[in-house]
This record gives structure tokens, C-alpha cells and sequence, in this order.
């Protein structure tokens, strides 16, 4: 028994390092779309202040050009096509190292039901999160427009110069907003799609499964998540993680000081592997 125990913990450990080389990958994918989201609404904005005759009122036209319809087609995106090989490796992995026979389901268009939760996740769970990361932008645009404005206004600067300002203001706080933001925003939403998207897999396979917190442990990881590591949970139950309850790593019930930066992960055992 503790010789298969051994052997078990070995796999979990083996299955963490993969899922966190995979998010990595991901991760990156995220930081480059979210520097081309970012990109793209300066541009728009800059672009409508170069062709107003009246640039002090673009300040009320910021939604217009950095809104929540492009947050979330981007997140859509990338959580349903990214999520797409933790919800089949989850199931195939179950499938492999188990002595049951799961079905394996193939996603085979966007009328698939794992499309349908993925969008649907992102619609309902994941939306306070697209309508923060788009205000955070628009507040910066805002702050970096008043400011050239109001000194515009307050020296006496022509049409042509407060334009001038306005774009020297923007790129300026862009530079300085795309230093940090696109890094947290991708490893947080990359770490939340990759253990949904698994989760949901696992739970797929109508199976009686128990969800293990396996967490990443190195020198960076929060106590609160070393305290969790190896918490068994039913797959419909929470876990209780630094106080709060979370059905995985990522969750969006959990506070930022339990996503942000987070690098655990979900595995998986089935009612045998419960006597070990």
C-alpha cells in the first residue's frame, strides 16, 4: 500500500509540472493578446482625437472606443479555444489511468456543450472581471486625457497643441499601464480557463470522482496554498482555501489574494484511490 501510494503521489506531482508547463504556454498567448487588445483601443482613441475638432469632449466618448464588447469577444476566445485541451486531456488522463471505461467526447464544433459552458462561463462568472480589466482602462484613458485638457485649458493652448498633449498623455500612461497589467491579467484568467475547463471534463464523465487541490510549491507559493495542497474536495463540493471556499484554483469565488498570481491545479481520483 504505501509502495502505490508512492507511485500515486509521483503522478500527482508529474501531472501539476505538465499543467503548469501547458498554462505557461498559454499564459503567453494571453500577454500578447491582451498587449494587442490594449494597442488596439489607444489607437481608436488617438485616432478619434486626431480627426475631433472638439478634443476636449472625447473624454465622454471613451467608451466607445475601449469597451467591454472587445474584453469579452477576446476572452471568449481564448477561453474556449485554449480550454479545449484541459478538458480532453482531463478526460483522457482519467480514461488512461483508470480501471473504469469512460466515453471519451470529442469537441466537434461550437454546438458542443463544452463551447456552450465555456461561453457561458465567461458571460456569467468571468463578467466582472471583463467590465474591470475595460473601466481600469478606461480610467486610465480618462485620467491621461483630463490632465492634458485641463493644461491645455488652463495655458491657453490652441486646438492643434491640446491634440498634441493628448496623445503625448495617453502613450505615456499606456506605457506605464502595459508594464504589469497584460502579465496579471493572463496568468489569472489563463490559470481560471485551464482549471475550469478541466473541471468541467472531469465532471462530464458522470463519474464518481473526488477533485484534489495539488498546488505548486516552490518559494513563491502563499501559505494558504500550501496549507491546501492535497485537500480532497467532492467534484461538486468547495474547497476551503486561506478561509474562502473555491471549487478550484482560479475560481472566481475566490479573492484576489487567492487567484492573482496562483499556479495550482486540479487532479483528480476515483473512489479506489480514496483507500490510499
Amino acid at each position: 500500500m504505501c509502495n502505490h501510494t508512492q507511485q500515486l503521489k509521483t503522478k500527482q506531482e508529474l501531472s501539476g509540472r505538465e499543467f503548469d508547463d501547458k498554462r505557461q504556454r498559454d499564459e503567453r498567448t494571453w500577454v500578447r493578446s491582451i498587449k494587442s487588445l490594449f494597442a488596439q483601443q489607444k489607437r481608436s482613441l488617438l485616432n478619434a482625437v486626431k480627426e475631433s475638432s472638439t478634443p476636449i469632449s472625447i473624454v465622454d466618448e471613451i467608451p466607445k472606443y475601449i469597451n467591454t464588447s472587445d474584453t469579452r469577444k477576446l476572452y471568449k476566445e481564448l477561453y474556449t479555444k485554449q480550454g479545449q485541451k484541459y478538458y480532453n486531456g482531463t478526460i483522457r488522463a482519467l480514461q488512461k489511468n483508470s480501471p473504469y471505461r469512460f466515453n471519451l467526447k470529442e469537441i466537434v464544433s461550437e454546438d458542443d456543450l463544452y463551447w456552450l459552458q465555456m461561453s457561458e462561463f465567461v458571460d456569467n462568472e468571468v463578467a466582472s472581471r471583463v467590465i474591470s480589466v475595460t473601466q481600469t482602462s478606461q480610467e486610465v484613458a480618462r485620467k491621461a486625457i483630463n490632465e492634458a485638457v485641463t493644461t491645455g485649458v488652463n495655458e491657453g493652448q490652441s486646438i492643434p497643441q491640446i491634440k498634441a498633449a493628448i496623445n503625448a498623455s495617453v502613450n505615456q500612461e499606456w506605457r506605464i499601464m502595459t508594464a504589469f497589467r497584460p502579465e496579471l491579467i493572463a496568468r489569472t484568467e489563463s490559470l481560471t480557463m485551464a482549471n475550469y475547463a478541466s473541471f468541467i471534463g472531469a465532471e462530464s464523465l458522470g463519474e464518481e470522482l473526488d477533485k484534489v487541490w495539488l498546488a505548486f510549491i516552490d518559494g513563491r507559493t502563499r501559505q494558504a496554498h500550501i496549507t491546501a495542497d492535497r485537500q480532497v474536495a467532492p467534484m461538486q463540493g468547495a474547497f476551503i482555501v486561506g478561509g474562502e471556499q473555491m471549487r478550484y484554483p482560479g475560481d472566481t469565488w475566490g479573492s484576489a489574494k487567492n487567484v492573482c498570481n496562483c499556479r495550482c491545479t486540479l487532479i483528480y481520483q476515483t473512489k479506489d484511490e480514496r483507500n490510499y
